[in-house]
């Protein structure tokens, strides 16, 4: 049987886990800037397209992040499920949780 509120929390739970492996990433690429920055006969070895290893592994891990802010702070939880007659939602002005949408007591 389906249920749609089960469907929307798992639609929200899996976009923050979407944002938190993004700043895994970002700060996994971040490191290995900052290694490549330190170690530059190992960066040498690596074939790029522009040719700086440190500006790329840099630019990836800070997209990444930003990524990674975007699913995590600026995304609302969205749950069409809890509308009311108007057509609002029920969560608007209420306190709701950040994984799953739900409306909080």
């Amino acid at each position: 049987m389906y249920n749609e509120a089960a469907h929307w929390r798992l639609v929200n739970i899996l976009l923050r886990l979407f944002g938190i492996m993004g700043y895994v990433a970002g700060v996994a690429f971040a490191v290995w800037a900052v290694r490549y920055w330190q170690n530059p006969v190992e960066a040498a070895s690596i074939p790029t397209v522009s040719g700086h290893v440190v500006g790329e592994t840099a630019t990836v891990g800070g997209f990444c992040l930003v990524i990674a802010m975007l699913f995590t702070i600026v995304i609302k939880p969205y749950r069409p499920d809890l509308r009311v007659k108007s057509g609002r939602n029920e969560i608007e002005g209420t306190k709701c949780s950040w994984w799953t949408g739900e409306p909080k007591n």
